[in-house]
């Protein structure tokens, strides 16, 4: 009887955790404990505890992703996030002096654990869980405020850095519909738009420039697009800002399409928009989330067409004058000139970097000429808007030029 009882024993403790081993432990943790500072344990433990509330409600909001809302999810966080784990921390300090009080400050560390790791794994998901299911608890006991609480947690959420946004679309003869805003001063223009992020510029219906109170300029850049019927160009107009969801971009270059407005939308939301946040298609919620992107955004598809390049080319050199069309100023500008012989061949290719360049500013380059130079062919590479119409007189800017990146034979 005696070796069958010492085998139960075996079999219940061994696999888990032996009674001597839990002692022990609870031994450890309660000298621990006594060697604290009074006031630094109660903070200690008070900010552990704290990590309860805050955890459970995102943590169940990510559960809720899988599982939608309602008592099921009530049930089941509770047990997962709460009951589980507070029982195996009650359980591995049953020897110590105050086990339900170590057992919750434990749970609350534990919440905190998973909180940074689920923010830190996907801040964009975790943001979006809460933005969506944030106030599920309400639904619980307060049906009719659970869609005012919700949309107080949305506001919340979106003063966080980084916050993704949710736009709502429809699918209309195989195109995304979604509403966007224009604004121009003080005038805002809502109207429904195609996402096409196979638009390399934005397109607007000469209906919105009106209502902005825009009119576009004779002498404004043309940009070419490609179209099922071949290429087609439009005039280009600046405006002060485009945004979708509460998500801007400013300042945003747009063409001026009459032929782009359907019985639906008023145009087409480009590239040169879209490429500044990251697009994901929520078809079960009917919705985009637009999360934004982190550094710098090229914008020299918007920028080359207000550069004009005026060349003039000795015996020796190149010399041209470089001059900003826009009603806005570039910064990190950056131009690719290569030098052509007369079969075509590319001789140089030298990078010009200026540092800024003034709203319907110039400034001026001069490089050396290789020999044999029949023409010359220039592109931007990478270039950015500044935001502010006035600038500092950058005329007499220093070109940094860097030659000879690529000589080719």
């Amino acid at each position: 009887m005696k070796g069958k009882r010492e085998g139960n024993h075996d079999g219940m403790l061994g696999s888990f955790l032996s009674a001597d081993s839990g002692r022990i432990y609870s031994d450890f943790m309660s000298q621990q404990a006594q060697t604290i500072n009074p006031r630094v344990k109660f903070w200690t433990r008070t900010a552990s505890i704290m990590g309860l509330a805050p955890g459970f409600v995102i943590l169940s909001s990510l559960m809720a992703q899988l599982t939608g809302e309602g008592w099921p999810l009530a049930m089941t966080s509770t047990g997962a996030l709460i009951l589980l784990p507070f029982g195996i921390f009650r359980y591995l300090l049953r020897h110590h002096r105050r086990p339900w009080l170590s057992s919750m400050v434990l749970l609350g560390l534990f919440h905190w654990a998973l909180l940074l790791t689920a923010i830190l794994a996907s801040p964009s998901s975790t943001m979006l869980a809460l933005r969506r299911h944030g106030a599920w608890p309400a639904s619980l006991v307060a049906v009719k405020k659970r869609a005012a609480i919700q949309e107080k947690v949305a506001s919340a959420v979106d003063m966080l850095p980084g916050a993704p946004a949710e736009v709502p679309y429809t699918f209309r003869g195989g195109a995304i519909i979604v509403q966007a805003s224009f604004r121009m001063g003080d005038t805002v223009v809502k109207a429904p738009m195609i996402l096409d992020t196979g638009a390399t510029i934005t397109a607007v219906s000469p209906k919105i420039l009106e209502k902005l109170g825009v009119t576009p300029d004779p002498r404004a850049p043309v940009f070419t697009f490609e179209t099922a019927g071949g290429q087609a160009s439009y005039p280009l107009v600046m405006l002060d800002e485009i945004s979708m969801g509460g998500r801007s971009v400013s300042p945003v270059v747009a063409a001026v399409c009459q032929q782009c407005e359907t019985g639906d939308a008023y145009g087409l939301i480009g590239l040169n928009f879209a490429s500044h946040y990251r697009i994901q298609i929520d078809q079960r919620a009917g919705k985009l989330v637009m999360e934004p992107r982190s550094g710098w955004v090229d914008r020299s598809a918007e920028v080359e067409p207000f550069l004009e390049l005026v060349p003039d080319i000795t015996a020796d050199s190149f010399e041209a004058r470089l001059v900003n069309m826009a009603p806005r100023g570039i910064s990190d500008l950056v131009l690719s000139v290569t030098f052509l012989a007369s079969d075509g061949r590319a001789l140089r290719e030298d990078r010009v970097t200026l540092k800024t360049l003034p709203p319907r500013g110039q400034t001026a380059l001069r490089l050396d000429l290789p020999q044999g130079t029949d023409g010359v062919r220039w592109e931007v590479s990478r270039a950015q808007w500044i935001e502010k119409d006035t600038l500092p007189d950058a005329r007499n800017a220093p070109l940094e030029i860097s030659q000879k990146i690529n000589d080719i034979k």
